[in-house]
């Protein structure tokens, strides 16, 4: 499987691919410290791959500029084959955020999974507070469905770090010194695109 975009293209990861992460950039915002790529040995990317590959319902690809240079990674979890469905997931290198490559990553990959494999509907769920990426799926046609409270992803994040990064009591709260956030389930179908990339 090979998607083209204009100034990128997508195909499955491979084990050689991940080699790549390690000279990732690092989100300082400790919120966002989750989506920062361990900087580990060669064992412990052969587990993470594994773990990220799955079988039947999972699926990873990586998002590639032209020179070759890994800037993102697109996952699909609980792939339902039968009803056309599955659960979005997006991670890109800090470094190359703001440079539009996640929304034309997103475009052609959702051409390709509704047009090429007929897919009824992919959702995703999404932190509350990361208005960047809220804001490219919004305008892509995603749609929020509810939202809901539960503990925040990363453990590390406790109520004294969220207080002193200054935090929006809108998308966190706590609780018995544990950290709540908001976040929303958004979903996306055919009907629902407003700027799918035309290109097959």
């Amino acid at each position: 499987m090979l998607i083209i975009g204009e100034n990128l293209y997508i195909r499955r990861l491979k084990r050689e691919d991940v080699d790549q992460l390690k000279h990732w950039g690092t989100h300082r915002d400790p919120l966002f410290e989750t989506y920062n790529f361990p900087k580990t040995n060669e064992r412990y990317r052969d587990y993470w791959y594994k773990e990220k590959q799955g079988k039947f319902f999972r699926r990873i690809f990586g998002v590639f500029l032209e020179d070759g240079r890994l800037v993102g990674y697109i996952t699909l979890k609980s792939i339902r084959w039968i009803r056309k469905k599955a659960e979005l997931g997006v991670v890109f290198d800090p470094k190359e955020l703001d440079k539009g490559f996640g929304k034309e990553a997103l475009e052609v990959f959702l051409h390709y999974w509704f047009r090429k494999k007929n897919f009824k509907e992919i959702y995703l769920i999404v932190g509350a507070f990361n208005k960047r990426a809220k804001k490219v799926y919004e305008n892509l046609g995603f749609v929020k469905e509810y939202e809901c409270w539960e503990s925040f992803e990363n453990p590390k994040i406790t109520p004294e770090i969220l207080q002193r990064v200054g935090y929006e009591e809108e998308f966190f709260k706590i609780y018995k010194e544990e950290v709540y956030c908001k976040y929303e389930r958004m979903y996306i179908k055919p009907e629902n695109i407003h700027n799918i990339h035309k290109k097959s």
